[in-house]
């Protein structure tokens, strides 16, 4: 398990695990608070971070109900989400 809460910079952290996602199949759930409107301010945008869980085979979902898919284009400010691998 992988919890991150960095207030807007997620992505950036999520970039920094690229080297272990090469590295190994694993992949652990991924617990984050999300705020996409902050990415404009340096640089990503929120379809970037979907295009990029997506290629480590990861998909957003309501960490109150991990069966329910969230739409992060549509998600406001601050959203705990988990990410979990498809299986």
């Amino acid at each position: 398990l992988i919890k991150i809460d960095v207030e807007g910079y997620e992505f950036r952290v999520l970039k920094g695990l690229s080297g272990y996602f090469a590295s190994t199949s694993k992949r652990p759930p991924i617990i984050c608070e999300t705020s996409p409107t902050a990415y404009s301010f340096i640089g990503l945008n929120v379809e970037g971070l979907i295009d990029y869980m997506r290629s480590f085979g990861y998909e957003a979902y309501d960490i109150y109900n991990p069966k329910i898919k969230i739409d992060l284009t549509k998600a406001e400010d601050g959203i705990n989400v988990v990410w979990k691998a498809k299986t």
